[in-house]
């Protein structure tokens, strides 16, 4: 028989306020889900920001069906990012510095809606170096929109490169550091 948990929820924000739930449930893998794997769950299936303390209350795990159907993983993408003149690694034009702050906010807003799985780039300021962008999208049209819509494409500030791609590892919890 399939597993749910049954539980009650606190969910403080480290901007002020919060959420709760009462009799909250969910569909679980296994016999048992820990008080710190529940609540990353709800925090990411729920895609909460400035999340700080996180209660899990009167918790119950039940013999249930489960309801949520499995979602069919979406298609995955990467584009490469080459700059267009090498000396904005270094010495970046006012102009060049204004459009990577919108191309990062982009990347930002894209995070926060749950399409970009992850970005960075190559730390050396050669000719070698490079950024990425791996993604969801609905399609390769799709893709490209969101490629051709990123503001250091459109700027001119880099090139860009589409590629169907597939993650085939990954940590659970990637972290993100700001440096």
């Amino acid at each position: 028989m399939e597993k749910r948990v049954k539980f009650d929820f606190e969910i403080d924000f480290t901007n002020g306020g919060g959420i709760q739930g009462q009799d909250f449930r969910l569909d679980i893998e296994g016999d048992d889900i820990s008080d710190n794997k529940l609540a990353d769950y709800i925090v990411r299936d729920m895609r909460l920001l400035m999340v700080g303390e996180v209660r899990i209350l009167n918790k119950q795990i039940l013999e249930e069906k489960h309801k949520r159907q499995p979602e069919q993983p979406k298609p995955q993408f990467i584009y490469v990012l080459k700059p267009t003149r090498l000396g904005m690694l270094t010495e970046a034009t006012a102009e060049e510095v204004e459009t990577v702050s919108r191309h990062f906010k982009y990347f930002q807003h894209l995070t926060e809606k749950g399409i970009m799985i992850l970005m960075g780039r190559t730390q050396n300021n050669d000719e070698t170096t490079f950024g990425i962008a791996v993604f969801e999208a609905e399609d390769e049209s799709a893709a490209r929109r969101i490629m051709e819509s990123d503001p250091a494409v459109l700027g001119g500030v880099m090139t860009a490169t589409l590629y169907p791609y597939k993650i085939a590892l990954m940590r659970d919890h990637m972290l993100l550091r700001g440096q």
